[in-house]
């Protein structure tokens, strides 16, 4: 702000500077007006002070000079020193005039200069900074130009190209010689493209190596196309870029892709890679062999055949809600395996941003032989409820805090007590004088010990004599 500030401060001074000069020099001449006898052309002395003010580069002050000749002009005929012998007033009013003309074209032709200047300054100062740019984009991108007129093969070369191709600037050396400094592998590439580019006019982008005097190797990108004459071919232009970094890059995310194929491929589980339509573009080996299948025919859609029937829609239900919110993919279906059984299989998905747009990564894996255990421990906890439900003894369960976690219907008979009133609740509330008997020490004792204890005891409240066995477990 400050320097913007002095910057203005500085133009201001240097106007009035100029605008001075200017009234003094149009003073002076009109003090020579006022001195010199009518009958000089003395008018046009009035015009160099206009030309003074170009230095001003302010259009206004050029006029506003020029008005003080005017003005100097004009009062200078009714007030100079006499008139020259034998000179009429036609004259002396035709040099007036001719100076009018003059100060007026002048005060003109001084504004088309300015302007003229002023276009100038600006095609240059536009001209330096897209220099100043081009020459940063080439130093911070790695960016040369070179061009081959025809039919000499003269070449001409950026500073930049040299430094891309390891080497001083000097004197550039011929076609064959140019050629021979990229890698043996790429000079029949780099110069097949060349000349069908000047020959027959064909751009070209290659990828291509380049030895450093030092004999290392180093990647470029070299882009070129042809000039033409109309019709007629007249040489060839283009750029070359440093791209080591972007191949290093590069070759860091094949060596990743490699590592997750790889890891992929070992899975003892579906791997797979979707697009958000569904189109399948990588399975691994053991899901093609699980199937029965091969990897290029479970491509795309391929791989819904071997989905059941009857759960083709929900996966396909699923699949639409989480490309829709981008929430991960969870479903259960079944799949048909090499033998045709089909199978339970559990399926995740998870949404990932790649450079070629949106991609899915997920897994199934076979849950059958889980579903089958979980459903044996089901049928069996429903057996043994169904036994407990139907013996003649009342069984209860209790937690570490004492609480009833199960009871049987004998039990609600015994207990005069519904399992709605029980359940959730602790034996020593729902029996307050119990608290302190032989069952609390007996039934402390079995969990403290871990041990099963069996006892007789008679309940009062209940009138009722008890055959007690507790066995003791990991919950209470």
């Amino acid at each position: 702000m400050y320097k913007h500030l002095k910057k203005i401060n500085y133009l201001k001074f240097k106007n009035i500077q100029w605008i001075a000069g200017g009234v003094v020099a149009q003073i002076l001449v009109f003090i020579g007006d006022l001195l010199t006898p009518l009958g000089f052309a003395h008018g046009v002395l009035y015009v160099p002070a206009i030309f003074l003010v170009l230095f001003s580069d302010r259009s206004i002050i050029v006029w506003m000079i020029a008005f003080l000749g005017v003005v100097g002009n004009s009062l200078g005929m009714f007030f100079s020193n006499g008139i020259i012998p034998e000179v009429g007033y036609q004259y002396i009013i035709l040099n007036r005039i001719l100076g009018y003309s003059s100060i007026i074209a002048s005060a003109a032709g001084a504004t088309v200069l300015l302007r003229l200047y002023r276009k100038n300054n600006k095609s240059k100062i536009a001209l330096e900074q897209t220099t100043s740019l081009l020459e940063v984009s080439n130093n911070v991108g790695g960016l040369g130009g070179w061009r081959v007129e025809l039919p000499g093969m003269t070449s001409y070369w950026s500073d930049q190209v040299f430094k891309l191709l390891g080497r001083s600037p000097s004197a550039i050396p011929d076609i064959s010689t140019i050629i021979s400094w990229y890698a043996l592998e790429y000079q029949s590439l780099i110069q097949k493209n060349f000349y069908n580019c000047i020959n027959l006019g064909n751009s070209f982008d290659v990828e291509v190596q380049v030895i450093y005097p030092n004999g290392t190797h180093h990647w470029v990108r070299v882009v070129g196309k042809a000039v033409f004459d109309g019709s007629r071919i007249i040489g060839a232009q283009g750029a070359i870029q440093d791209i080591d970094k972007h191949k290093e890059i590069q070759a860091k995310i094949e060596s990743s892709r490699e590592e997750w194929r790889l890891l992929a491929e070992s899975l003892p589980m579906i791997v797979w890679v979707t697009d958000s339509q569904g189109n399948m573009s990588y399975v691994n080996q053991f899901t093609a062999d699980y199937m029965g299948s091969d990897v290029n025919a479970l491509m795309g859609n391929g791989w819904l055949r071997y989905v059941h029937p009857d759960d083709q829609r929900l996966v396909e239900k699923l699949w639409v809600d989480s490309v829709g919110t981008g929430t991960p993919y969870l479903a259960e279906f079944r799949v048909r395996r090499n033998d045709g059984l089909w199978r339970w299989h559990a399926a995740r998905a998870v949404c990932v941003r790649v450079s070629q747009g949106v991609q899915w990564y997920g897994t199934a894996m076979d849950m059958q032989d889980f579903r089958n255990a979980q459903q044996e421990r089901t049928q069996l906890a429903n057996r043994l409820v169904d036994t407990m439900e139907s013996v003649g003894d009342a069984i209860f369960v209790l937690d570490r805090n004492w609480i009833f976690t199960y009871m049987n219907r004998q039990c609600e008979k015994t207990l005069n007590r519904s399992r709605e009133e029980l359940l959730h609740c602790s034996v020593w509330d729902a029996f307050p004088e119990a608290k302190g008997s032989q069952f609390q020490q007996e039934y402390e004792r079995c969990v403290r010990e871990g041990v099963t204890v069996r006892f007789d005891a008679d309940y009062a409240p209940l009138n009722k004599h008890f055959e007690v066995n507790a066995y003791p477990y990991d919950g209470g």
